[in-house]
């Protein structure tokens, strides 16, 4: 497969997979919507702190697992499977001791609802190993299809539940309906995919198992510590501006980066060490020249409307435009990454991660002087100095000029429209069209990347340096 089919293969399947995810965060909210008429705040609240509770270990499900089996040259579909329910099982011990606490200082119904969740934890787990295959075999419309029926069969198990008892074990139930759905659709096939293949194979050891595992627990936190930190240092005002801000383009983006990170990296597995530096530089120019071009069309259209937000809301405007500024990188980042997992360089990426959420654990530290401006700023600043350093020791065997035309987008972006929201007036249109500018050409650039040279065979063993 040549690196400009890949590249067309791959955001093809994105925006395929991308589909399905989108329909069914709208099922999503407009069920939580409908929700409100049977279940009381005081219901959302017991959800929100059973989540809470278990935020990290659900966060861990499957240690690394289907990044390891997306990023291996074989398909490791049936020993993979086995060891998540393995892994997982400790995850469901963690959260039986969690609601066993609920349970002895007499809060029983949060109690039931840790319990609903950790039972989800393992078939969450095969859910999201049965994506993977699929996304590995590049069979993205029989997942989407699943995505769309488990999302109904959600949002009709949640309304039910609730109109029938007005408790919050309807949002527990609802996730587990997802979850069963989407195994009971997508594992049939999967038996005849792994029928003998297993045996044939060389099993992996705890090593490498292991650093899937640091790897996962390295990648989670760099996505968590901020708010824990916001939360510990700053006001409730503050705290709820900068959460707001980053469900509506942090968290938005996760519909376009899941599936994103998933089908590059198994793009990228599947190349050999030749091709993949090719499809690796094509497809993080693109992506963040892409990225870049539709978040200097979003902060001009808030420039446009910030002003009907509530007056109390009113300052999230700017922070909005500033996180969307940082979102090439943060895709950078993300693409590096998968870049080093195909490779075999998990120790590397668990280690650029944990310094990731150092990093953002000490910017997050600028909440304390409840101006959520410095915040925000910091924060751009922040991840724009790690995608860099990400790109910088991505195993790609390209010049400090090629590695800067890969950065370049995502950096004016993080730059000009920052600033932009700062200033605001003529300015703010000036530094925005120009950003314009340079995405819309960087992506023609690499479109028409045909004259990227492949590597020579050095790059090859420079993968293995920090695996």
């Amino acid at each position: 497969m040549s690196a400009a089919t890949g590249v067309g293969a791959v955001l093809r399947g994105v925006a395929h997979l991308s589909v399905g995810t989108t329909l069914v965060q709208v099922m999503v909210a407009v069920s939580q919507a409908v929700l409100v008429v049977w279940l009381s705040p005081e219901e959302f609240g017991l959800w929100a702190t059973a989540t809470a509770s278990l935020a990290v270990l659900t966060g861990l499900v499957n240690f690394g697992e289907v990044n390891g089996y997306l990023a291996s040259g074989e398909d490791r579909l049936r020993e993979a499977r086995r060891a998540i329910w393995r892994l997982n099982g400790l995850l469901v011990i963690g959260s039986v001791a969690v609601g066993v606490g609920y349970w002895l200082s007499g809060r029983p119904e949060l109690a039931l609802l840790v319990a609903l969740i950790g039972v989800n934890i393992p078939l969450l787990g095969e859910s999201n190993l049965l994506y993977a295959a699929y996304v590995r075999r590049r069979e993205n419309g029989s997942i989407v299809r699943a995505q769309v029926a488990s999302g109904l069969a959600r949002t009709a198990v949640g309304l039910a539940v609730a109109w029938l008892t007005g408790s919050a074990v309807a949002l527990a139930l609802a996730v587990l309906a997802y979850s069963v759905v989407m195994i009971v659709l997508l594992a049939p096939r999967t038996r005849a995919w792994v029928s003998g293949s297993g045996d044939r194979m060389t099993r992996l050891g705890w090593r490498a198992r292991r650093a899937w595992s640091v790897q996962a627990l390295c990648q989670l936190l760099p996505t968590q510590v901020d708010f824990l930190v916001v939360a510990l240092v700053a006001g409730p005002t503050l705290l709820g501006l900068y959460f707001f801000a980053y469900q509506v383009t942090v968290g938005l983006s996760t519909v376009v980066a899941g599936p994103l990170a998933k089908s590059v990296l198994a793009a990228l597995a599947a190349q050999d060490g030749r091709g993949r530096p090719v499809l690796a530089e094509r497809l993080m120019s693109i992506v963040a020249a892409g990225v870049g071009t539709a978040v200097a069309v979003a902060v001009g259209a808030i420039t446009l409307v910030g002003g009907v937000l509530p007056g109390d809301w009113e300052a999230a405007a700017p922070v909005i435009a500033m996180l969307l500024a940082s979102l090439p990188a943060r895709f950078l980042t993300a693409l590096s990454d998968a870049v080093q997992m195909a490779a075999g360089s998990w120790w590397r990426s668990a280690a650029l991660n944990a310094v990731d959420a150092v990093g953002t654990a000490a910017v997050a530290l600028t909440a304390i002087t409840g101006d959520i401006t410095v915040l925000a700023v910091s924060m751009v600043a922040w991840k724009t100095v790690v995608m860099v350093v990400r790109v910088w020791r991505c195993p790609l065997d390209l010049s400090a000029q090629r590695r800067m035309a890969v950065v370049a987008p995502a950096v004016l972006v993080a730059g000009a429209l920052t600033a932009a929201a700062l200033v605001g007036g003529p300015s703010l249109w000036l530094l925005t069209v120009g950003a314009l500018a340079v995405c819309g050409t960087r992506i023609a650039v690499a479109w028409r990347g045909g004259r990227v040279a492949a590597p020579p065979p050095r790059a090859v063993a420079a993968e293995s340096s920090w695996s």
